[in-house]
């Protein structure tokens, strides 16, 4: 057991940095102007399957609050889509989608994601990929 235990802490502590390294290429690719920071933009940019459209079932343009719960099954203990729909109408438009889920990461309210913001969306991101297989 103690083996087991720590034959796994000696890989993810080697597996750590690599992960990392991963995260931070992926925020390279979507950094544009190579600043070291997401923008709204870059941030809209180069979001990728987890996206607006990821929701947004039958292609409407808009994200149901059932689209958007549907799409977070099983993941809503972060956050429901009462979060996202920012005007409360029942729907969430992509201007909404994007402003709610920059804002969620961006923890300093600078307007711009940093490594460790950009690595907590990474790392939300994942969960989603792995949970749908």
């Amino acid at each position: 057991m103690r083996k087991t235990l720590a034959l796994t802490t000696a890989i993810l502590m080697t597996a750590g940095p690599v992960l990392a390294q991963d995260d931070m290429k992926m925020m390279t690719d979507y950094d544009a102007d190579g600043d070291g920071m997401l923008s709204m933009q870059e941030y809209r940019d180069g979001d990728m399957s987890a996206g607006f459209t990821g929701y947004d079932a039958d292609g409407d343009g808009m994200v149901t609050t059932d689209e958007f719960d549907a799409g977070r099954e099983g993941m809503e203990e972060m956050v429901g889509s009462d979060t996202y729909d920012i005007d409360a109408s029942g729907d969430i438009s992509e201007d909404e989608f994007y402003e709610a889920d920059f804002d969620r990461f961006d923890a300093d309210d600078n307007d711009l994601l940093d490594e460790d913001e950009y690595n907590m969306f990474s790392g939300e991101r994942q969960m989603m990929m792995d949970r749908d297989g």
